[in-house]
């Protein structure tokens, strides 16, 4: 039983996310027959086997139903800390997290209840406006969830948008319409 599971999990993995749901769908409505996993292998197994394996493989059928937020209101500090410490390890206040979160317009990414991206828009409403931060988890990149942020960041800031880049990166804001502006510069302070 286990080596036919892992043989459909092979399978669904190289579908794209809609064709990985429908199969999955397909396979919900044939209850109790049995269901071939690959046909070149000719594996079967009874339909109650199934729901385990739709259970595990629910985060790769979800990530095509992302939920996207403009100007999160939910988003607290204890959530977003612990999703920014899987980008950036640090020991950051909860307290001044909660203020700083309060002064941006936060753009948000979740899967299911999990934030799986955010960027952060600082701005005087008029002149001036940067994104402070635009973080995607790892496993969720070069999946189209950084774009999606940056493309509902161009739809909703009151200003034009002035940030920096990571070296490296500046190819994705290229592809994605932002022009090369000019070079920036950091004064560093150290946070207490």
């Amino acid at each position: 039983m286990l080596r036919q599971q892992i043989l459909f999990q092979r399978e669904t993995i190289r579908l794209s996310n809609r064709d990985r749901y429908q199969k999955a769908m397909d396979y919900k409505s044939c209850k109790g027959t049995l269901i071939p996993i690959r046909s070149e292998s000719l594996f079967f197994f009874p339909y109650r086997a199934l729901s385990v394996i739709i259970i595990s493989t629910n985060r790769y059928l979800s990530r095509w139903k992302m939920d996207y937020r403009v100007d999160d209101k939910q988003l607290n500090a204890s959530v977003f800390l612990s999703f920014v410490k899987k980008i950036w390890p640090g020991n950051y206040d909860a307290e001044r997290t909660h203020n700083a979160l309060s002064k941006t317009l936060n753009i948000t990414a979740y899967d299911g209840a999990e934030l799986v991206g955010c960027l952060r828009i600082l701005s005087d409403g008029y002149y001036f406006g940067t994104i402070t931060e635009l973080l995607v988890l790892p496993e969720y990149q070069n999946k189209g969830v950084g774009s999606k942020l940056l493309q509902l960041a161009k739809a909703n800031t009151p200003t034009m948008l002035y940030f920096g880049s990571q070296p490296g990166v500046e190819g994705f804001y290229e592809k994605n319409g932002c022009k090369k502006g000019m070079q920036s510069y950091t004064i560093e302070k150290k946070r207490k």
